[in-house]
Order: C-alpha cells, then sequence, then structure tokens
C-alpha cells in the first residue's frame, strides 16, 4: 500500500509459482495486480480513459547450465 504526493492510492498483489519442469528446465509464473485509486485522467476528450485496474501475467521459462 502506497501513498502517493498527488493523493493517490496504490494498491499491488503478487503470486508467484515456479515448477521445475525437468532437471534443467525450469517454469516460472507471476500474476500482478495493479490498482490506482484515482487515475489522472487525460487532457483530451477522444482519448479513452484510464483503467484503475492493471492485471499483467509474467511467463519465464529458465534453463540450467552446469
Amino acid at each position: 500500500l502506497v501513498v502517493t504526493t498527488i493523493g493517490n492510492t496504490n494498491h499491488t498483489g503478487k503470486a508467484d509459482l515456479s515448477v521445475e519442469l525437468t532437471s534443467i528446465l525450469n517454469l516460472d509464473l507471476a500474476f500482478l495486480y495493479l490498482r490506482t485509486e484515482e487515475p489522472v485522467q487525460p487532457a483530451d476528450p477522444a482519448l479513452p480513459a484510464i483503467e484503475k485496474n492493471d492485471y499483467q501475467l509474467v511467463v519465464g521459462i529458465s534453463l540450467e547450465l552446469g
């Protein structure tokens, strides 16, 4: 939980999953949740509004050498 200088409150959440597929290959998954309580909207009404919630899914594959 972060209180910013412009009066917004930001919330973040993260869930990680790491799986060893083989002795040398790993799979990493991360789900991120980001929320800004009152995002600053663009001055131009033709631009789309900025959403409060942002979701991200990060996928990583690693190879262990040695």
